[in-house]
């Protein structure tokens, strides 16, 4: 297992850098040619900064990639995150943050970079993963999270 924190942060940056400056469409507007696009840019840059050309890259915005794992940043002993659910309706509601101790905290894995809003300028500050012990997807603040790549 590498820590790839560092390669993280880099892709983190260099994805904001594309979508703030060349390919947001305006504020509070949705072009999904343009998401599409992007999310295709995206996933070749992690593949590309990150996972060292690996096929797991492809499951980017959409369901873990596979091992790439989030791991609490040290010397943290609990980390604020947020779990979410799926409704009926099929919107996603997230609950009020819970204090969770690292050590129940082993199984994360990255799904991608999230912003409430990307109808506009996105800073990325999130990580969206799923906890594959409880099964449950998570959110958990950029801040609180060292990345390492088990492939």
């Amino acid at each position: 297992m590498r820590n790839v924190t560092p390669e993280m942060h880099r892709f983190k940056e260099a994805s904001r850098h594309i979508w703030n400056l060349y390919l947001m469409p305006g504020e509070y507007v949705l072009d999904v040619a343009v998401e599409e696009s992007f999310l295709r840019i995206e996933r070749e840059l992690l593949r590309s900064i990150v996972l060292d050309g690996s096929d797991a890259a492809d499951t980017y915005g959409e369901g873990p990639v596979a091992g790439l794992r989030v791991r609490p940043r040290l010397p943290s002993t609990e980390v604020p995150i947020k779990f979410g659910t799926t409704a009926a309706d099929g919107n996603s509601y997230w609950d009020s943050p819970k204090l969770v101790p690292v050590e129940e905290l082993d199984q994360i894995e990255f799904i991608e970079f999230f912003d409430w809003s990307h109808y506009g300028y996105i800073d990325y500050g999130i990580v969206r993963a799923l906890d594959q012990r409880t099964g449950r997807r998570v959110l958990i603040d950029n801040v609180n999270c060292d990345f390492w790549w088990t492939e």
